[in-house]
């Protein structure tokens, strides 16, 4: 089948990896050019044929606090959906999403066609191919002013740490904000940390301070849901593709190989 991929980030590049794996033809469609990935992010299973199997690193997962208190840190409501349980407290392994993108660019840069994705240009790709993936924010796709993308926005400070880290850590703070400038998750992986705060948190006071040294912002959103269901022959694929965030850039693999099964 001739197959079509929409975004060339990580979750497209293992979209595209899964379905050449599985014998197809594949093009891939974006404007051409590799993400970034920061060092606190990492993949949560093995890629086939680009991760090693035995994890790459273990993660030390702390909770501090409750569930409901977490909830409200983050989204300002106790019963906000959150992920606080789908980690236990302790070590869970990772892999390397750096590394991992790195082989499969050098893979598949070559299949990458360089082009906006306009709603013609997306039309025209669906003509002329058996199936299509998306990875690409979920609001290209829509032809519906109507539709909802409720998103949250967020606020991350991160970057290399000052001293070497023998540990990979991930705090999950469900404890009482404590004042201006609380953080809701902390990560330091591989010697690279991110600290994520909801909006009414902003430490804006911390710039141009010694803390700041060396790190940077990135003010964002965390997509949550959609009602959106325009061009319904689209599979869509990722964080932003599916606009939840409960989609891991690992899911590509597994859902293009049910798809095309």
């Amino acid at each position: 089948m001739k197959v079509a991929i929409l975004g060339c980030g990580p979750a497209g590049l293992i979209a595209a990896h899964a379905a050449v794996e599985s014998g197809h033809d594949v093009s891939i469609f974006s404007l051409k050019s590799k993400s970034r990935t920061f060092g606190a992010q990492y993949l949560h299973e093995p890629i086939y044929g680009v991760s090693p199997e035995t994890p790459e690193m273990e993660i030390h997962v702390v909770k501090l606090g409750t569930k409901e208190g977490y909830a409200l840190n983050v989204y300002g409501s106790r019963d906000a959906d959150v992920s606080w349980d789908k980690f236990e407290d302790g070590p869970t392994p990772g892999w390397d999403l750096a590394a991992a993108y790195d082989k499969l660019w050098a893979l598949y840069e070559g299949l990458v066609i360089h082009k906006p994705l306009t709603m013609p240009v997306i039309r025209s790709i669906e003509i002329l191919h058996d199936v299509v993936f998306s990875t690409i924010p979920a609001k290209i796709l829509c032809e519906v002013w109507e539709h909802e993308f409720v998103a949250q926005p967020i606020w991350v400070l991160h970057g290399p740490t000052s001293e070497p880290q023998q540990w990979n850590v991930m705090y999950y703070n469900g404890l009482p904000l404590n004042g201006f400038g609380s953080w809701y998750r902390y990560s330091v992986i591989r010697g690279y940390q991110s600290w994520e705060y909801s909006p009414k948190q902003v430490p804006r006071y911390l710039e141009g301070t010694p803390v700041m040294k060396g790190l940077q912002i990135i003010d964002g959103l965390k997509p949550l849901y959609t009602d959106c269901d325009c061009r319904p022959n689209i599979i869509r694929l990722g964080r932003f593709g599916k606009w939840n965030k409960h989609a891991f850039t690992h899911h590509s693999w597994n859902e293009v190989i049910r798809a095309l099964q």
